[in-house]
């Protein structure tokens, strides 16, 4: 009898934990075109030093690619990323999937990406954005990862 009810209290702890994350997942909300918009423009307002002394001022041409890139992934259809700066003209581009987070490591000056897939092991894989056939497979894979999305 024991065994039964810890196997009962058990499903209903897992049911409950269920439901608090199903309600975690159901408020994520990807960032809307015009956060997108507002945070190159703060990305635009940073100057050299702007990481406890380290980091570089970055490129107006490089931050313009950058808008034109975040509009065409949402005119395919892909949600809007978090934009967070990185040192040496870089930007982390951060998505929230249901099994796994997926960041893009985005190169202004040579408009590359490195994406990564966390799940139960990390997978890499390195896209050159001015390649067409390169954003493609991209936006293939972004559509494919983040249609698991809850």
């Amino acid at each position: 009898m024991l065994y039964l009810g810890t196997i009962i209290f058990t499903a209903a702890v897992l049911i409950q934990f269920r439901r608090v994350y199903m309600q975690y997942q159901t408020q994520f909300k990807a960032p809307s075109q015009t956060e997108t918009e507002v945070r190159i423009r703060e990305l635009r307002q940073l100057r050299d030093g702007w990481c406890d002394g380290f980091g570089t001022r970055y490129q107006e041409e490089g931050l313009d690619w950058l808008q034109a890139f975040t509009e065409y992934l949402f005119a395919a259809g892909i949600p809007m990323p978090y934009l967070y700066p990185i040192d040496d003209q870089k930007i982390s581009a951060e998505w929230d999937a249901a099994e796994e987070e997926i960041v893009m490591e985005i190169a202004l000056p040579d408009r590359t990406a490195l994406l990564y897939l966390f799940e139960e092991d990390v997978t890499e894989q390195r896209f050159d954005l001015e390649d067409r056939a390169s954003r493609k497979e991209l936006l293939a894979l972004l559509r494919d990862v983040l249609a698991t999305k809850v």
